[in-house]
């Protein structure tokens, strides 16, 4: 706070104090003087016996001038003393204007702390709003996404497959995927599950397998066992069959050394594509005319170290779409892994469901 004015009140005070001190001292030496010349003038008169009628005036006034001089002093103390409570009390307000001023100090801090701390808060605010819209609108996909599952329940259709279909998986753990499917048409006498694996290993490798197996049975699903994927075509249960799709979901070769191997290995690479290239061969000759080959696969390193497009290019099929794959828009379904403790499921992460159809300008 500025208090140069008030300090100029201050200094022009003591300079009126100072200067009334000065003229009551003036006025003393003057007063002594005119009391003296007014001795003697009573003096002079009583000498000369002459009529001093004037003179007696004349020395009243002066007498009272006197006086009046004489009160001079004392009124000139009154006013002095009047200056110095003055002084003191000017004292006393600049001393509470500088606390004033340093609490207006303190104040402006704690402002300017508070706004901080504001500022903070709403950025804070701000942030939680955008994670809330975001959430919002994950939502609003979920429930369109539900709201599809359920329009496709109701037509007896779920994701790509329908009723009308004729299908055919391939490559099934615990046979989640195809009671998935089966369970969204109602019945699944138009589909056939199969497995690598014999009856007596899903009993052992699966915990819901039996249960799967049962329900889809139960819903008229044709089922075999033990069917290598690479040479399906020759199997005598499916040698004259045809299908409008064909399902193999996250092909696996298994380990080839054990629990030690790496998806890295470039051998083992080497191993799946070729498990995905005899399954493309076998799979060609199995479809309907207008009959497509559809293969869910992680597309992250080193999974897309496989090139499926180049592998089903080679083999006289061309990709028809690309679609990402999400667990959610298959209810019930629990991927398996492929080899050691099969019973477990694994990250599906960054995947997609790759759709081919038959290249008929293939020789």
């Amino acid at each position: 706070m500025d208090f140069s004015s008030l300090e100029r009140v201050m200094k022009n005070l003591e300079r009126l104090i100072k200067e009334l001190e000065r003229l009551t001292k003036e006025s003393e030496s003057f007063v002594n003087p005119l009391r003296r010349a007014s001795k003697q003038l009573r003096a002079l008169i009583n000498k000369q016996k002459m009529d001093l009628s004037i003179l007696e005036r004349l020395a009243k006034q002066f007498e009272r001038v006197v006086k009046q001089f004489e009160r001079l002093p004392k009124q000139f103390g009154r006013l002095f003393k009047q200056f110095e409570r003055l002084a003191k009390q000017f004292g006393r307000l600049f001393k509470q204007f500088e606390r004033l001023a340093k609490q207006f100090g303190r104040l402006v801090k704690q402002f300017e702390r508070l706004a901080t701390q504001f500022d903070r808060v709403f950025k804070q605010f701000e942030r939680l709003a955008k994670q809330f819209e975001r959430l919002v609108k994950r939502f609003e996909r979920l429930v369109k996404r539900f709201e599809r599952l359920f329009k496709q329940l109701e037509g007896g259709r779920i994701n790509h497959y329908s009723r009308s279909q004729k299908i055919l998986l391939v490559g099934e753990g615990d046979f989640s995927f195809a009671l998935c499917l089966a369970r969204a048409f109602g019945s699944a006498d138009n589909m056939v599950a199969t497995s690598l694996d014999s009856k007596g290993s899903l009993m052992m490798n699966y915990s819901k397998a039996m249960t799967n197996l049962l329900e889809l049975e139960g819903r008229e699903c044709k089922i075999f066992h033990e069917v290598d994927a690479r040479v399906m075509r020759y199997h005598p249960n499916l040698f004259f069959m045809r299908f409008d799709r064909i399902i193999y979901n996250f092909p696996h070769a298994g380990y080839m050394d054990g629990s030690s191997s790496s998806e890295r290995n470039a051998t083992q690479i080497w191993f799946h594509k070729n498990l995905v290239r005899r399954f493309f061969i076998s799979a060609r000759e199995m479809l309907t005319t207008d009959g497509e080959i559809h293969v869910t696969h992680k597309t992250t390193y080193p999974f897309s170290e496989w090139k499926l497009v180049k592998i089903a290019e080679d083999v006289g099929l061309y990709l028809v779409a690309e679609e990402r794959f999400s667990l959610f828009d298959n209810p019930g379904y629990e991927n398996k892994r492929g080899a050691g403790i099969c019973d477990q499921t694994f990250p599906v992460g960054m995947s997609s469901t790759f759709r081919f159809a038959k290249n008929y300008l293939y020789c």
